[in-house]
């Protein structure tokens, strides 16, 4: 019995580690206050899709590099960071895909997580999701 369950505990694990994260809860951690849709802010940096916006950052993580910081050392190994100058600004862009494992054929979903600063080390985020198609993550 012992065995059974060991290697049922291994299945799953297996299992739920095959997946990348879903990137929202890292986003409600530095933007605990958020609004649908993209912000001006954004919009002018070329982000032109986002399901939601920061509308102030979090107290704890209140600059730039205090939420790289934070980013750095909780986001799992998998996602991918990226960043931009535009203009006077950096745009630092996180990214991870998702597979789903169901029985369906499904697209994976990629999670975004985009940083802006602004010019006194603050920062505002937005996060989207888009379904991928399988070719474009080379599955």
């Amino acid at each position: 019995m012992k065995r059974f369950l060991y290697s049922v505990f291994i299945m799953i694990g297996s299992a739920v580690s095959v997946n990348a994260a879903v990137l929202f809860p890292f986003f409600v951690d530095i933007a605990p206050d958020y609004e649908e849709g993209v912000s001006e802010e954004f919009q002018a940096a070329g982000i032109t899709d986002a399901m939601y916006h920061s509308t102030r950052p979090d107290f704890i993580v209140s600059t730039l590099s205090t939420v790289q910081d934070f980013l750095k050392d909780t986001l799992p190994s998998d996602v991918i960071r990226t960043e931009q100058k535009i203009g006077d600004r950096i745009l630092i862009t996180y990214t991870s895909i998702n597979r789903k494992n169901d029985t369906i054929e499904t697209n994976p979903l990629m999670s975004i997580i985009y940083v802006l600063s602004r010019p006194d080390n603050s920062y505002v985020a937005a996060y989207d999701e888009q379904e991928v198609d399988n070719e474009e993550v080379n599955i």
